[in-house]
């Protein structure tokens, strides 16, 4: 589950339409519940360490994203006055990697392609990827529990001018100051989603992208 190599060829072969970790992640993942280390020979090397590392990445991606559809089944029983508040407290409590994963999850139950990371860590300020109306955008998401730090925004922006790409997602669950969307925002053409905002995407209001924020 090669997702880095694959993802830098997505990139820099202009394959919008489909992306190879889409294949290469449904095949590992028949073979995994198949059990068939052998399906994978023509794939990879005889490297069994090599080949068993993947698996249990992709069971690790599994389990995450299994958690974070049990979140999002649980956001969706806060309901009345307040439960904007409660859903964005109680995703300031769950495990960051499962904040990712719910992130990806909301994106694909609206259609939009995504692309993981093989790992949650050491991913560079990237946890992952996605097209939206033939565009590629790069994601990121964070779980605060206080105010955005700029310094992770800018650094977003500066990985976003190293790609050929349209642009960014920052998503997080902390507060954005008033003029957050504008002077962050606009710092590398990224969309900063939190508040509300972050409320209404996980409730099924489709995602909006643009620049130069005013709130």
């Amino acid at each position: 589950m090669a997702y880095h190599g694959a993802m830098h060829g997505f990139f820099d072969h202009g394959n919008i339409t489909a992306p190879p970790i889409v294949d290469e992640f449904n095949f590992l993942a028949r073979g995994l519940r198949a059990g068939d280390e052998g399906a994978f020979s023509g794939l990879w090397p005889s490297d069994r360490t090599a080949w068993r590392r993947r698996r249990q990445k992709y069971r690790s991606h599994q389990r995450k994203a299994g958690q974070a559809q049990q979140v999002l089944a649980k956001l969706e029983t806060f309901k009345g006055n307040g439960d904007a508040a409660r859903i964005l407290g109680y995703l300031r409590k769950i495990d960051p990697y499962v904040f990712e994963e719910l992130v990806l999850l909301v994106l694909e139950r609206q259609g939009i392609a995504v692309i993981r990371n093989e790992n949650y860590s050491g991913d560079g300020g990237l946890d992952g990827a996605f097209v939206h109306r033939g565009c590629r955008y790069l994601l990121q998401a964070k779980r605060y529990k206080g105010a955005i730090h700029a310094v992770h925004v800018k650094d977003f922006a500066a990985l976003i001018a190293q790609r050929e790409v349209q642009g960014g997602v920052f998503i997080h669950t902390g507060k954005t100051p008033k003029d957050g969307y504008r002077t962050l925002g606009a710092a590398g053409q990224i969309t900063l989603i939190s508040g509300q905002k972050l409320v209404d995407l996980i409730r099924g209001k489709p995602l909006t992208l643009w620049t130069g924020q005013t709130g």
